[in-house]
């Protein structure tokens, strides 16, 4: 899949994350417009709370205060900002992928966003101050722009992976108790309380929040980011 963006990409990570908490899943929240398996299918939730249906139908721009998103068939793309436009105060949005749907979005630095089926991601319409942060739950994989002076952090349930320009998948589903960050290249900081570990590639950060307990260790990330590429690997199977 082409997204025509030209910029230099800093590296990969996946991180994939499971909770046992009480909060409405993903698979709950989009259960009414589930889609076919590997359709390119959203809902993209604007800050005033307007829902917008996502599919490869066609091309359009949707005004977010004042700033185009660029629906272009399989993804949105927020790269397309005027970078000089002012944004006092952060302005979020929400992209939902339902059952059996992926989706992708460039975000406004220009980062690619790869979501899997039942994914949930809250983001800036634009960056605003030192850090770049997302919320996740479910699985992105995710190609980050280097920006040393404006590090990218992702929040999936109690764990942060901060990213030292990177590559990464990231899986987080709500019915599971652990939490999955598997690096591609580059370098992430993953941290959770008083745990702080660098990933280096081929690596994968393991955290199971019911023992509280966590382990590095080597393993071929291929098995683990070839969703992205419309390939299914049992191997990652329990």
């Amino acid at each position: 899949m082409e997204c025509g963006c030209g910029r230099g990409r800093g590296s990969l990570f996946y991180l994939d994350y499971i909770s046992g908490g009480k909060d409405m899943s993903v698979s709950t929240m989009v259960q009414s417009s589930a889609g076919k398996p590997g359709e390119s299918k959203a809902l993209l939730v604007l800050s005033s709370g307007v829902k917008v249906e996502l599919d490869n139908r066609g091309e359009e721009t949707i005004q977010e205060k004042g700033l185009p998103i660029l629906n272009e068939k399989d993804y949105i793309d927020y790269s397309k900002q005027d970078h000089d436009s002012q944004i006092k105060n952060v302005v979020y949005n929400e992209l939902i992928v339902p059952t059996g749907g992926e989706y992708r979005l460039i975000l406004s630095d220009g980062t690619i966003v790869y979501m899997n089926s039942e994914s949930r991601l809250k983001y800036p319409v634009k960056f605003v101050g030192d850090e770049r942060i997302v919320e996740l739950e479910g699985e992105v994989y995710f190609e980050v722009v280097r920006d040393e002076e404006h590090p990218f952090v992702v929040y999936a349930n109690q764990l942060n992976v901060r990213v030292l320009g990177t590559g990464f998948n990231v899986m987080v589903y709500k019915q599971d108790s652990r939490t999955e960050v598997t690096l591609v290249n580059g370098k992430v900081d993953v941290r959770n309380g008083d745990i702080s570990e660098i990933l280096e590639p081929s690596q994968q950060f393991v955290m199971d929040y019911g023992s509280r307990e966590y382990q590095v260790r080597s393993v071929n990330v291929s098995t683990y980011v070839d969703w992205k590429s419309g390939i299914l690997n049992f191997d990652t199977m329990p």
